[in-house]
């Protein structure tokens, strides 16, 4: 079953509503804690058009809360169906829900609750995790029907300990960079983020000179260089240009980049703007560091080469954070991307959950 929460209280920044993944609820009985820094209100049945009476479960739904992609299944041995519903505003009604298609057998036999997907913001990859493997659909178009399932392969993951607590982890990316020119000049650019043309750009690596340009590690971003950290600091997101400029672009998280910094033995000073995504500015953000790794190794052009930039971000908006990035080249690309950091605890919240709720 899939329901709903409302909160009883609400915070700042917070959404009005959130959905939570309910897997396999009704086939398992143990009770989960989940975290939050405010408290539910009694979950809502979404209703007939959402949950059927077969097994509907591994909800995820899109930042703007319009659109909702779940899981189908009948029993433990499947077919395992992706479903998608929308509706046209957070007060309206969902949609009947569209078939996406079965995802094919995998090498493993899993339980059908752990199958949980997402799509990429075009509409045209298809990621799922599925308790043993991280696959991937793709399509041509959103009008063509999914292609078969991938094996995205397994993604490493370090973990360094001290006095046996976890201080430090670094994950490599499943996939490597992909790039895209920039669709817009310069004078554009520089207007959406309140700079002057000639504060645009700046050296990169090995003397390169950097360029706006749109990268991805499985998230896209839009690569914005500057020359200053002066320039980081007055930097302002015209939200207007953006949506008219970046809204419905394959790359719409704009990400500011200066090859200079504050802090000591810092590379790379970054802001990360997603209002896209509800996230009027990022302290911290990982998948950002993964494609700025792949955007600075393409600059710095090594034919073999293990690169490493530190990076700080956050500084603007009170919660400073450090991100390492490393790149490996082969061949004369990029062969890896990496990132890595650690993390503090910022807030703390509890929610219960009733039995048979």
């Amino acid at each position: 079953m899939i329901a709903k929460f409302k909160k009883t209280s609400r915070t700042r920044g917070a959404g009005a509503m959130l959905l939570l993944v309910a897997l396999a609820c009704i086939v398992l009985t143990n009770a989960y804690v989940a975290k939050a820094d405010f408290e539910f209100g009694a979950p809502v049945n979404l209703g007939p058009a959402i949950n059927s009476p077969l097994n509907d479960c591994a909800a995820c739904i899109s930042a703007d809360g319009l659109s909702l992609l779940f899981t189908r299944w009948a029993n433990s041995s499947g077919p395992f169906e992706t479903w998608l519903s929308t509706r046209t505003t957070r007060d309206t009604a969902w949609a009947d829900p569209v078939n996406l298609g079965p995802w094919t057998d995998s090498l493993f036999n899993e339980l059908p609750g752990n199958v949980l997907s997402f799509q990429t913001a075009d509409g045209l990859e298809n990621y799922s995790d599925n308790g043993s493997d991280l696959c991937v659909r793709k399509r041509e178009t959103t009008t063509k029907p999914w292609g078969p399932e991938e094996n995205v392969g397994p993604v490493p993951v370090v973990v360094r300990f001290e006095n046996g607590r976890p201080v430090f982890a670094r994950f490599t990316t499943a996939v490597l960079p992909e790039h895209r020119p920039s669709p817009h000049g310069i004078d554009e650019l520089a207007a959406m983020i309140g700079l002057e043309r000639d504060e645009i750009g700046g050296a990169g690596p090995s003397g390169s000179t950097l360029e706006p340009e749109m990268v991805s590690c499985g998230l896209e971003y839009f690569v914005i260089p500057v020359r200053t950290v002066d320039a980081v600091r007055r930097a302002v997101l015209d939200t207007s240009r953006w949506q008219r400029m970046l809204a419905d672009a394959w790359a719409h998280h704009v990400y500011l980049v200066c090859m200079d910094g504050e802090g000591p033995d810092v590379d790379v000073r970054v802001r990360m703007w997603a209002p896209g995504s509800g996230v009027p500015e990022d302290p911290a953000t990982g998948s950002a560091a993964a494609a700025l790794g792949g955007y600075l190794s393409k600059a710095e052009g090594s034919a073999e080469a293990t690169l490493a930039w530190t990076v700080e971000q956050g500084i603007e908006i009170g919660r400073p954070s450090l991100l390492y990035v490393e790149a490996d080249r082969a061949g004369g690309t990029t062969s890896a991307v990496r990132v890595g950091g650690s993390a503090v605890p910022v807030s703390r919240g509890t929610m219960h959950v009733p039995d048979g709720a």
